[in-house]
This record gives structure tokens, sequence and C-alpha cells, in this order.
């Protein structure tokens, strides 16, 4: 009896532990599914006058797809000194559950993520929210300014702690940059 509760243990935990490789796999086989259920179109390059249509995203180096809404009002973070209030709604994808988990940062009971521009954060946030903080999420930024929306795709190599942890993306349907002044 004791033997077949190991092997089920052992089995049970070599479900979980995926190599980096597999975890690469899964979270590409994710996001394609977030591209396809969301109609987006992945562009071949970022558009000469930064303008993207409804559904156009594009892949940038790190691996983000962003696609913008609005680029703001032309003032640009300056890395070290920008203060950046940001509000974002996302789509955490499981990717072993095969399921999300959808977060509101718009909601009045949530109060933004706050940090320097290329820095770290700078005020305590619910941890719901501090889980989607990453340099993922600051990469918009140098292509946008201040009081701007985008729509990101981060994977996981470039996402928050947790998502690292666990190999999964997330999908952001609406992040907005405010440079406190």
């Amino acid at each position: 009896m004791m033997s077949m509760i190991a092997i089920m243990t052992i089995a049970s935990c070599s479900k979980s532990a995926r190599t980096y490789t597999q975890m690469l796999n899964d979270e590409k086989k994710a996001i394609s599914r977030i591209i396809a259920r969301e109609g987006f179109e992945v562009l071949k390059s970022f558009p000469a006058d930064g303008i993207f249509g409804e559904n156009q995203f594009f892949e940038l180096s790190n691996g983000v797809y962003i696609n913008i809404v609005d680029s703001g009002n032309g003032n640009r973070a300056i890395p070290g000194s920008t203060v950046v209030l940001a509000r974002l709604e996302a789509e955490y994808w499981d990717v072993l559950a095969d399921t999300s988990y959808v977060y509101n940062g718009f909601s009045s009971n949530f109060y933004p993520l706050r940090f320097t521009y290329g820095s770290n954060l700078l005020s305590p946030v619910p941890q719901i929210f501090g889980d989607l903080y990453s340099d993922g999420v600051v990469t918009g930024l140098a292509y946008v300014g201040d009081s701007s929306l985008i729509r990101a795709i981060i994977p996981f190599k470039v996402g928050s702690s947790y998502q690292k942890t666990n190999g999964d993306p997330v999908y952001i349907s609406r992040l907005r940059y405010i440079f406190e002044q």
C-alpha cells in the first residue's frame, strides 16, 4: 500500500514538473490560442507610423506582443526619473489547468501600480497586481508616452516572478500609463 502511494505521488509530481522547453512549448500553444480566440493579426513589421489597427499586434524582440491603442500626449518616460502609475486589466493564463483568470485593475477597489520607469515598484500593491508587474508590463513605455493605452501579451520569460515560476503568459486587454506630475 505504501509503495502505491509513493508511485502515485511521483506520477502526480512528474506531471507538474515541466522542463523549460516544455514550458516554452506550452506557452507558445497558449499564446496561439489567445491570438486565435481574439482574432488578432500578428504583423511582420512594426507600423512605420506607429498606428495599429484594432486587432493588429507586433511581436517585439523580447517576445512581448503589443498593440498601441493610444500613444498618449507625446511626453516620453525618462528611465530612472519618470514615476508611472499603471492600471491594467489582465487575463492570466494557467497553462496546466487550461483556464484563465481575469484581474481588473481599473476597479475602484485597487490602486494603480506605481513605479519609476527603469526601476522597481515604489508602493505596495495588492498581491494579485504585484504578481502581474514585470519587465513585460514596462516594455510598452519604450513606444508610448504619458496617458497612453496599450494591449499586450506578456510571455513568462519577461513576466512576473509568478509567471516565470509557472510558465504562464498574461494577456493584458488594457494597460494605461499615466505619469505622475
